[in-house]
């Protein structure tokens, strides 16, 4: 378990420990994460796919399956409970688009364990000290940047799409 990260700090590198970055850094909720937990569980409200479109125009996503999103969502929430539920309904959302695919198609487990969400193949001495979703999880507002950490993945996923 990670329990430091490295920062770039008046022109040099710094550890701290890894609750002192999370006290400072992520005690509020990110910005932005209220409306698309907002717009998220709207998704799981869809009746049809006029509905999904909308929801899909509406944020500049591409296309999502329903009901892969309510498939992970149910097994998900049996398999990491330790998580919030809007993290959980997030990360279900992301199996319903083509995310996965595009940072190389990695398990569950090795994305929870990445420090670098995006690119969940990159070894962990290459990123700077940083934390995986399931080392935030022991951690004071370790669920907010979980959160933070999550938002990075809407660009994958948008109209305009990739790296």
């Amino acid at each position: 378990m990670v329990n430091f990260v490295r920062i770039f700090r008046n022109n040099e590198y710094v550890v701290l420990p890894l609750q002192d970055f999370l006290n400072v850094n992520c005690a509020q909720l990110p910005e932005g994460w209220s409306g698309i937990s907002n717009w998220i569980n709207r998704i799981f409200e869809i009746k049809n796919e006029e509905d999904r479109d909308v929801l899909s125009r509406e944020i500049q996503v591409e296309y999502f399956d329903i009901v892969k999103v309510r498939d992970a969502y149910t097994r998900l929430k049996n398999e990491y409970a330790d998580f919030d539920e809007d993290i959980l309904k997030y990360i279900s959302f992301l199996f319903g688009t083509s995310y996965f695919l595009k940072i190389g198609n990695p398990t569950i487990d090795e994305w929870l364990n990445a420090v670098d969400i995006n690119r969940p193949f990159k070894k962990r001495v290459d990123s700077d000290y940083g934390f995986s979703f399931v080392d935030a999880l022991g951690y004071n507002f370790g669920q907010n940047a979980i959160r933070k950490k999550l938002l990075s993945t809407l660009h994958w996923i948008s109209s305009q799409g990739g790296s």
